[in-house]
């Protein structure tokens, strides 16, 4: 969690297997749940499922049923799936997630692409290099200046 919308809100993040063996009376086989995160601001952890789906693919409700199941506790603030396709989720995925005690944010292809993580340099060398921001143009500048 490199992105700098993400980076500030989470203290540690951890396959869920290396985080359940930590914690007494957590199954440690695989329950749904890819990822555990610790957030850094208040107690509590988010459960992280991730989809690796050809782009056209939709998530359907048997794709995540035991992820909603497995992060169904208190101990969990939010849900988060993070996913490659870059098609709606299913009827039935967003009856079963509208309403939940636990809420479940998406974490789409789009919005990776739209992330200043530069995903070349990682698949390549697996390291994690943010893009550079954009610099105003000098009008933008000059504008920006005289506003102040």
């Amino acid at each position: 969690m490199h992105d700098p919308l993400h980076y500030g809100r989470y203290e540690k993040v951890e396959s869920y297997f290396e985080w359940a063996k930590e914690r007494e009376g957590w199954n440690k086989n695989d329950i749904g749940i890819d990822l555990v995160a610790k957030l850094r601001h208040q107690e509590g952890y988010v459960a992280i499922q991730c989809k690796f789906y050809k782009a056209d693919h939709q998530i359907s409700k048997k794709d995540i049923d035991s992820f909603i199941a497995a992060s169904g506790k208190d101990i969990f603030k939010y849900r988060l799936l993070v996913d490659t396709t870059e098609v709606e989720l299913s009827d039935n995925v967003n009856a079963m997630i509208k309403g939940q005690a636990i809420p479940v944010y998406r974490i789409d292809l789009r919005h990776m692409e739209n992330s200043r993580i530069d995903w070349q340099i990682f698949a390549t060398k697996k390291e994690v290099v943010l893009k550079s921001t954009k610099e105003p143009r000098p009008h933008q500048k000059e504008a920006l200046e005289k506003s102040l």
